[in-house]
């Protein structure tokens, strides 16, 4: 076949009726509790035309654009949980699992009672698995809500995704559904570099613990902002900084590599950052 962008739409459905995919796994630290307390599962695109997708935002981007995203998103949760019930790390009882959901696919009546079923198929524990949702649109209407609870009485739960940007605003906290907030990298990376975001970090937290949701900060890639982080009582992480995306077999390492970078011994010195 030609490589040409013209073969893109071709390329992505071959991929998902393939499943040519494969699920990275990026953990989630407890600054508090000094544990792993879960994983973000990331898809990677095994592409035999690199150069029609270089990387994955525009694979992602493309499937959007395409109509794709519910083929995609149950294709993902599929393999997430297989991945759950063969890799021990993932399937620890204490450990959650986050899968990004694009906030479209809860418009579709077909898409929630084919993820209906497989989660009642799974039979995982309440707060097992956790959906992000990626926004390109709202989620409170009434349609979405409807779905929501329908997914909830499962024993799933929602994350509001990229917080402050995008679509996602302050009224989204007040949404029964979603337990969670993670802050998108943008913010992260202006914290100890910006005085108001760093403002902003420490009033955000002071209110989601006033309204008990928790919160989630990622891309913390240095020493600085895990440092600002832990003073200031976020609980929960996820960043380079800590551990990278990686393939489920190497969980078990990646875990030990990253609670000694929350050990104050090893922290990395500034003028190494």
């Amino acid at each position: 076949m030609p490589t040409n962008v013209s073969n893109l739409p071709d390329l992505i459905c071959q991929i998902l009726q393939d499943h040519a995919f494969m699920m990275v796994y990026q953990p989630i630290l407890s600054l508090k509790d000094h544990c792993v307390v879960g994983y973000e599962a990331l898809c990677r695109p095994k592409l035999n035309q690199p150069e029609l997708c270089k990387d994955v935002e525009t694979f992602v981007q493309a499937i959007e654009q395409l109509g794709l995203y519910q083929q995609f998103d149950l294709a993902v949760a599929k393999a997430v949980f297989n991945d759950i019930q063969n890799c021990a790390e993932l399937n620890h009882q204490q450990h959650f699992v986050h899968i990004n959901l694009c906030a479209e696919s809860l418009n579709s009546q077909s898409f929630c009672d084919q993820l209906e079923l497989l989660l009642t198929q799974y039979h995982f524990a309440d707060g097992k698995i956790r959906f992000e949702i990626t926004e390109r649109s709202a989620i409170t209407d009434e349609s979405k809500d409807k779905n929501l609870l329908r997914l909830a009485l499962t024993g799933c739960q929602f994350v509001i995704d990229d917080f402050i940007t995008g679509y996602s605003n302050f009224g989204a906290l007040i949404n029964p559904f979603m337990s969670a907030v993670k802050v998108d990298q943008s913010v992260t990376q202006q914290l100890t570099q910006n005085s108001i975001a760093d403002k902003f970090m420490k009033s955000l937290i002071a209110l989601l613990i006033a309204i008990d949701k928790n919160l989630i900060i990622e891309g913390v890639e240095n020493s600085a902002q895990l440092e600002f982080l832990r003073n200031n009582q976020c609980d929960f992480v996820q960043g380079y900084y800590l551990a990278k995306p990686m393939v489920k077999e190497l969980l078990p390492f990646a875990n030990n590599a990253a609670l000694l970078m929350l050990d104050e011994k090893h922290k990395v010195p500034q003028n190494s950052v």
